[in-house]
Order: C-alpha cells, then structure tokens, then sequence
C-alpha cells in the first residue's frame, strides 16, 4: 500500500457507490464495540493521497451491537466467508454486485477511435484486454497466450491484433514476451486510458488473464460493450461470464486453453458476435447501474420498516446470473 495508507472507518447516513469488497468483516468486527445505536458504518480503503474507496456499508441493530445486515458485499467468495467461516447468519447477509454504465459502455460502432489506435483496417481481429499490469492481473499469461494463437493459426497472423490497455509494474515483462515470440509489432500497449470506452468498441473479445478477482468492472464493461468474454475461471468471473453463452472461462495457469478459446472466436465471428450480444442482454438485466441502485434501494427501505427478512433476498445471486438465457 502506499506511505499513509490504510483503513478508515467512518459512521455516516448514505451510502456511495461500492468498489471493494475485501476486510470488510475485520473492519467491522473492529468497530462493533464503537458504533452508536441505529448506525450505518462506512467502511473505506485509503490511499496515500488521502483519496478514500468506499468498499461495505454495515447497519448496527438499535442496540449498537450486532449487523442488521451486511450490505455491498459484491463477491459470492466473500459471502461464503462470512457465512461460513464467521458465522454471520445468511439473513443478515445481503449481497449487491458492482454497476456498470450500460449507457457509456454500448455496442455501437467505433465511429470516434483515438487518434493513436493503430489498428483501423477492418479485416482485423483484435483482442483486448484492460487493467493495471501487475502479477495479478496476469497480463504475460495473456502475451503468451497471444503468441501461442500465431503459432496454432500462422494463416491468421495478418488479422491478429492484441490491445492491452493499462501501465504497471509488469510492463516490461509484458513486452520481453512479446519481443522473444516476435509479436510485438502486432500489439499495442497504450497505457493507462480516460477512452477505455472507445477502445472497448473498436475490440472483438475480451480477455481477463487475472489471477485473483472479486466483481471485475472491467468484465463488465466488455460485457455492456457487445463483446464476447474469456476470463480465467477465479473468483467472480463465473459469476459473470455465462459460459458456452456469453464468453469461455479457462484454467488460470493453461496457456493453451486461452490460445484456443481466441481462436474458436477468431475463426467464429458469427459465434462472437452472439456470445458479445447475450453479454450485454446479461449486462442490461442484472449488472446496470439502474439495477444496483434499485437493490440498494430496496436494502433501505426494508432497513427502515425494521424488515430483517428481506435480507439476502435483494442482491443479485449466483443462482439469478447463471439462470438460462441471456
């Protein structure tokens, strides 16, 4: 973390929109003794710069002791972990995965490309990836991945196209892979990006090569963008990737099983196109902004009429987002 980071735990009456979802029954636990009757705690990660990440709003009962409920827990692995391992009773666990701008992240031709995108001619297939270049987003897993595609496929080496949007650590490992295939002409790494939409517009599938994941945004503004998912079969993406439906999920070490799962879409752009369409029907009907604001919506009103049982009832389940169809 950076000097002066840490966590920061605040009583407040509204809640933010949520982006994490981990330490939250630390934090909690910790606060417990300190919170006032009827109180909703904030729980924040803080960075360096003092900016601050909402990540769990916890409401305390009337008697300022035990959770009504636990709510903007957004990973099926963290509810199991209060469940399960804490003992936090599943009535009072309600779970609201993150939003997507389904609005800004659409499928519409890619009528406004940034200047610098080098990939224009519309023959091409280009893969795509976002994210900050760390060991654990897994970007070199992706580049090996790539290179594994040109050696399956070497007829389709002048239609392959590889963007990996994102600046890290792991940049120049990332480029060391790509230089030692003989791929690096064929890549682009832009860095980090404020048009991450538009880029998104101008891919084909998309592909999250993480090691460790909760809800990842990134998947689902490929999913809100019409476009096909390959992600590694971790954390929340089965949560979000309806496989053989909207995208393929793969072994998280298997290099092999990625290159071919780009390929099956690279030599299938019918199936592509299907697969992108079913992703963004999934994004439209339970990963929306408008869908989580009306899940934290009901929480608080069911809050306010002292209604414990509508808890765990709200968020969007495991059992919801893999339900047939898109």
């Amino acid at each position: 973390m950076a000097t002066g980071a840490g966590i920061r735990l605040t009583p407040t009456p509204m809640t933010r929109l949520l982006r994490r979802s981990f330490l939250v029954a630390l934090a909690a636990a910790l606060a417990l003794p300190f919170a006032p009757a009827r109180a909703q705690l904030t729980i924040e990660i803080v960075g360096g710069a003092g900016t601050a990440i909402p990540i769990a709003i916890v409401p305390f009962d009337g008697e300022g002791g035990f959770p009504l409920g636990i709510s903007g827990i957004v990973s099926a692995d963290l509810e199991r972990y209060l469940v399960q391992s804490l003992g936090v009773s599943p009535s009072r666990v309600t779970r609201i995965v993150n939003g997507v701008d389904v609005a800004l992240f659409e499928p519409s031709p890619p009528t406004r490309l940034p200047d610098d995108f080098p990939f224009l001619n519309e023959t091409l297939f280009i893969v795509g990836s976002v994210g900050r270049l760390q060991e654990v987003k897994n970007q070199t897993m992706l580049a090996q991945a790539f290179i594994r595609l040109l050696e399956m496929a070497p007829t389709l080496r002048s239609r392959l196209r590889l963007v990996i949007v994102g600046e890290g650590p792991l940049r120049q490992r990332v480029v060391d892979v790509l230089r030692r295939g003989n791929a690096r002409d064929l890549v682009w790494l832009p860095g980090a990006r404020n048009d991450v939409q538009e880029i998104m517009r101008a891919l084909d599938v998309f592909v999250l090569p993480s090691l460790a994941e909760g809800i990842s945004n990134t998947i689902l503004e490929a999913m809100s963008s019409g476009l096909p998912v390959v992600a590694t079969r971790i954390g929340g993406n089965a949560e979000l990737v309806d496989e053989g439906r909207s995208g393929v999920l793969v072994s998280v070490t298997d290099v092999d099983e990625m290159a071919r799962a780009m390929l099956n879409y690279a030599t299938s752009p019918r199936v592509a196109r299907e697969h992108g369409m079913c992703g963004r029907a999934r994004a439209e009907r339970l990963f929306s902004l408008d869908a989580m604001v009306a899940k934290y919506a009901a929480l608080y009103e069911s809050l306010l009429r002292g209604d414990r049982r509508m808890h765990g009832r709200i968020g969007s389940s495991t059992a919801e987002a893999s339900s047939g169809g898109c």
